[in-house]
C-alpha cells in the first residue's frame, strides 16, 4: 500500500509538470506565426476530455434508468469523471480567443446569408456555453440525488435521468454541428450528431475501464470490482464498438444509396487521400477492429489486463479519430504532430485526472 501511495503522489506531480508545460506550449502557439495549429489541437482534446467527462453521468444515469443492479462502485468512478466538465467551461471560454483561426467561416470561407445566421461567433458561444453549463448543472445535481438516495433512501431520480440523457443527445448534437461539420462549411451531415456523442460515450467506457483496473491495483479495495462486473462493461463496451462503428457505415451509405455526390468530399478526403487515410484506418483498427475481436471471448472481457489493454486501445483509437474529424479540415495538406500537439495534449490529460483526483479524495469509493 506504501508503494501505491509513492506510485500516486508521483503521478500527481508528473501531471502538474503536463499542465504547465501545456500552458507554455499555448500561449507560444497562439503567438506564433501558425496559430492555426495550435487551436487545432486545442480544439481536439477539447471535444475529447470534455465528451469523456459528460460520459461519466451518461453511464451512471443509464445504470439509474435501468434499475441496474452492478457496477454500483464503478458507477461512483464514472461519476468522478464530471469533475472536469467545469474545467472543460473554462476551456471553452478561452477558446473564444481563438476563433477566428477555428472557423473558416469567420474570415476565409463565405456562407450563404441563411446559413450566417447561424453560424456567427456571438450566437455560437452563447448556445454551447448555455447547452454545455445546463449539462454540467444536471450532472452535478443529478450524481447529487443519486448518492443522497443511496445514503439516505428515498426516490430515485429516475426522471432526472432521463432529463439529463436527452439534454445529452440535443445539445452535442449541436456541438457535433458548431465544433465539427461546421469546420467544413458547405458540408452537412444529418447523422453527424448521433455519431458524435455515440464516440463520446463509448470513449467514455474506456476511461471507466481504465480506471476500474487501474484503481483495483491501486487506489481502490481490492473487491472493488469482481470478474463479473468487468464481464458487464466489456460487454457494454462490446456493443457500443459495433452500434458506433455502424453509425460512421451508415454516412457512407447514406450518400452511395441516395446518390448525393455533395457529400463525398469530407468522407473522400479522409478514406482517400494522405496523410489522412492512414489515420482514419488506424483509428478503425484501435477503436473497432481489435477491441472487437478481443472482446468476442470471454476472457477478453474477464481477464484484467486483457480488458484493461482494450480500455488504452479504444482510448487512443478515439483520440485518433477525434483528430480526423476535426484537422483535415483545418489543414487539409498537413497532418501536424509533434512535440507541441503533444504536450498540449498531455496537459489536456493531466487536467482532466488533476480533477478527477481532488473528486475522488473528496468522495471516495465505497
Amino acid at each position: 500500500m506504501k508503494a501505491d501511495n509513492v506510485l500516486v503522489k508521483n503521478i500527481r506531480i508528473i501531471v502538474a509538470l503536463f499542465i504547465l508545460i501545456a500552458v507554455v506550449f499555448v500561449i507560444i502557439g497562439a503567438s506564433s506565426e501558425e496559430p492555426t495549429r495550435m487551436w487545432q489541437i486545442y480544439l481536439i482534446n477539447f471535444l475529447l476530455w470534455t465528451g469523456i467527462a459528460q460520459a461519466g453521468a451518461v453511464f451512471s444515469a443509464i445504470l439509474e434508468l435501468t434499475n441496474a443492479e452492478w457496477g454500483h462502485r464503478m458507477q461512483q468512478v464514472a461519476e468522478s469523471q464530471i469533475s472536469f466538465l467545469p474545467a472543460s467551461l473554462t476551456l471553452l471560454l478561452i477558446m473564444i480567443v481563438g476563433a477566428e483561426y477555428i472557423f473558416p467561416w469567420v474570415s476565409q470561407v463565405s456562407i450563404p446569408e441563411q446559413k450566417a445566421l447561424y453560424l456567427n461567433l456571438p450566437f455560437l458561444f452563447s448556445r454551447s456555453i448555455i447547452g454545455l453549463g445546463l449539462l454540467t448543472i444536471l450532472s452535478f445535481v443529478f450524481v447529487k440525488k443519486r448518492r443522497k438516495a443511496d445514503d439516505q433512501g428515498g426516490g430515485r431520480p429516475r426522471k432526472l435521468a432521463v432529463v439529463l440523457l436527452l439534454t445529452y443527445a440535443l445539445v452535442y448534437t449541436v456541438v457535433s454541428f458548431d465544433f465539427i461539420m461546421s469546420l467544413s462549411p458547405h458540408w452537412y451531415s444529418t447523422i453527424m450528431g448521433m455519431h458524435f456523442f455515440t464516440a463520446c460515450f463509448y470513449t467514455g467506457l474506456s476511461l471507466i475501464i481504465i480506471m476500474a483496473v487501474f484503481g483495483r491495483t491501486h487506489i481502490f479495495p481490492t473487491d472493488f470490482m469482481t470478474e463479473r462486473d468487468f464481464h458487464d462493461i466489456g460487454k457494454l463496451t462490446f456493443g457500443f464498438s459495433i452500434f458506433w462503428m455502424s453509425l460512421l457505415w451508415s454516412q457512407y451509405l447514406v450518400i452511395w444509396y441516395g446518390n448525393i455526390p455533395e457529400e463525398t468530399e469530407y468522407l473522400h478526403l479522409r478514406f482517400y487521400e494522405q496523410p489522412w487515410s492512414a489515420l482514419t484506418w488506424t483509428f478503425i483498427l484501435l477503436a473497432f477492429i481489435l477491441p472487437f475481436l478481443i472482446l468476442l471471448n470471454r476472457k477478453g472481457k474477464t481477464t484484467q489486463l486483457v480488458i484493461g489493454i482494450v480500455g488504452f486501445l479504444i482510448l487512443i483509437g478515439s483520440f485518433v479519430h477525434m483528430y480526423v474529424l476535426v484537422a483535415p479540415s483545418l489543414s487539409p495538406h498537413h497532418a501536424y504532430f509533434g512535440v507541441p500537439e503533444i504536450f498540449i495534449s498531455l496537459g489536456f490529460l493531466g487536467m482532466f485526472v488533476l480533477t478527477q483526483d481532488i473528486w475522488l479524495k473528496a468522495r471516495p469509493v465505497q
